[in-house]
């Protein structure tokens, strides 16, 4: 397992939420002015978070995220994290479900492949 989380989120809620009224970002990523709690996002955003072995996760830059596991692996991570969320919510709102936000966890094959493990 990779010692991130993979946050995919697309609309404001949560300690997203928190994070943005104190200083209009979330994870380092700036979002528009006059937001309110749970409107969508203009676009989906990759929010990485450090996994935690005790206590809470905490939401880290992509920028910090690199240095854990290498920028080109970070966006590896991001791309897919981000496609794989667009398609969920895609599929969900057929159904009539919101997809407010996701968390995808990775990890690396014995032979070194990205894998999907937990979402």
């Amino acid at each position: 397992p990779l010692p991130i989380e993979c946050v995919v989120r697309g609309y404001l809620a949560g300690s997203g939420w928190k994070e943005y009224q104190a200083n209009g970002m979330v994870c380092g990523v700036p979002l528009p002015a006059g937001l309110k709690l749970a409107d969508r996002l203009p676009e989906p955003i990759f929010t990485p978070s450090t996994k935690a072995e005790e206590g809470h996760d905490e939401n880290i830059s992509f920028d910090r995220m690199a240095d854990i596991v290498g920028q080109g692996l970070a966006g590896k991570l991001r791309d897919l994290s981000l496609a794989l969320y667009r398609r969920g919510a895609e599929l969900a709102a057929q159904r009539g479900i919101l997809l407010a936000d996701t968390k995808f966890e990775f990890g690396l094959s014995e032979a070194g492949e990205l894998i999907l493990i937990d979402e």
